[in-house]
């Protein structure tokens, strides 16, 4: 699996979808009535208990009572499910507490956004939502809002559905669909109307630090090649098989995203007589899979071990898996980006992906562009352009690129499974403006 099949988007209207595919450690029990729970997170993000001073990671399932804080630190995000079905996500380095739980229709949970950004839907009907920033409160009876708060305090509400009061000691403005308003300490709130706003429905998009240890190549050979290569090695007999053929099965199980069926032959070709090149493959494969099960400092460890007898393409990608391992290890710091020459399409890939993460999905979108430049005969890259410019809503942007990338390949699996994807999403909205073959 390649970061051209990873969809890289996560919606605030289908966050109930996170518990499904959570694998988080066991949430700590909770005295009090819960106002809601913890059901995404991204990695790296804290919680702080109320009357407690312990900081300690905030876990999927987590209930979150009357004043408990969250942080999501330098790489965090993270989604709240409250009781009455109002749905918040906390943008990166954003804290927020929960003041006070809604007791009926008639209240409103009370927060506090200190600073950062977060995202909120509302359920109709439900009990509202009182959000405190150092500049203004926003006293939310609306359904689909966002609210910013910057260093210095200045806060930022857009609204796309409903009603959301502004107001401060200096001034109140009432705001609807299709506006927003700004507060700045000490001065009145003042309205704003938004133009031309994309007709899609609200979502929030964000790279996962995590794709990266799960779909980092394993291989510098190509698809065809190594799934031929694969097939050979299954076909011979067990006691046949060389530390070459377990090293290889195990890269391409890992290729497939079966790291736990990777672990065995891996451990085959560990217990055999093994080159300098072998070891090091053999460590990153078992880096990759330290940094899926995060474990952070082992990945790191091992991904510098392998470093050194490393050919060159894997030594560049073993130091994007460091870069990756070395943020959630410390949330709150920013590692510097790493320098690796982009001399092949997968690396490509990998550094747009990184790209998005430390920046956004424009940045991104922009570094794959450059990249198909480069490397024009590659559908990879191509379907990572459409990839992000359907994130991006630029739909024409995005039909180009998968035409582009099934002129190249209309064989490859991940062109197959994106032109059914936008086939099924455009056909239901009733739009469909390019060929889509047999």
């Amino acid at each position: 699996m390649s970061f051209r099949s990873v969809r890289l988007l996560a919606a605030t209207s289908v966050l109930a979808l996170s518990f499904a595919a959570a694998q988080a450690q066991v949430p700590v029990p909770r005295q009090a009535p819960a106002a809601g729970a913890i059901v995404a997170a991204k990695g790296g993000e804290e919680m702080r208990f109320v009357r407690e001073d312990l900081w300690r990671a905030a876990q999927l399932q987590q209930s979150l009572v009357g004043g408990d804080t969250l942080r999501t630190n330098a790489i965090g995000n993270l989604a709240i499910l409250f009781n009455d079905q109002t749905q918040i996500r906390v943008g990166r380095n954003s804290t927020l507490t929960v003041n006070d739980v809604a007791s009926g229709p008639a209240d409103a949970t009370q927060l506090s956004l200190q600073g950062g950004n977060i995202w909120a839907r509302a359920a109709r009907g439900g009990s509202g939502v009182d959000v405190k920033t150092p500049a203004a409160v926003a006293a939310i009876r609306g359904t689909d809002w966002s609210l910013s708060v910057d260093g210095a305090g200045k806060t930022s509400l857009v609204v796309l559905e409903g009603v959301v009061e502004l107001k401060n000691p200096q001034g109140a403005v009432t705001v609807r669909q299709g506006e927003g308003a700004v507060a700045a300490v000490g001065q009145a709130p003042t309205k704003f109307v938004l133009v031309s706003p994309n007709d899609r429905e609200q979502m929030l998009f964000y790279m996962s630090m995590r794709e990266v240890f799960i779909n980092l190549p394993t291989t510098t050979s190509g698809s065809k090649q190594f799934e031929a290569e694969r097939s050979r090695i299954e076909a011979l007999p067990l006691g046949s098989r060389t530390t070459e053929d377990w090293l290889v099965l195990a890269e391409s199980l890992m290729n497939a995203g079966n790291r736990r069926a990777a672990a065995a032959p891996l451990a085959e070709a560990r217990n055999r007589p093994m080159t300098r090149a072998q070891r090091a493959r053999a460590d990153y494969i078992e880096a990759l899979m330290a940094g899926a099960d995060r474990r952070w400092q082992d990945a790191i460890k091992l991904f510098e071990r392998a470093k050194p007898g490393l050919d060159p393409r894997r030594r560049g990608w073993a130091e994007y898996g460091r870069y990756a391992a070395a943020s959630l290890a410390d949330p709150k710091r920013v590692q510097p980006a790493p320098k690796v020459p982009v001399r092949d399409p997968r690396t490509a890939e990998i550094n747009a992906y990184l790209t998005g993460f430390r920046q956004d999905l424009k940045a991104a979108a922009a570094e794959a562009a450059a990249s198909e430049k480069l490397f024009p005969n590659d559908a990879g890259l191509a379907i990572l352009s459409a990839s992000l410019a359907q994130d991006l809503d630029h739909r024409e942007d995005m039909y180009a690129a998968y035409e582009r990338a099934k002129a190249l390949d209309p064989a490859d699996p991940d062109v197959v499974a994106f032109g059914a994807t936008i086939k099924a999403d455009s056909t239901s909205m009733g739009r469909w403006p390019i060929s889509t073959g047999s």
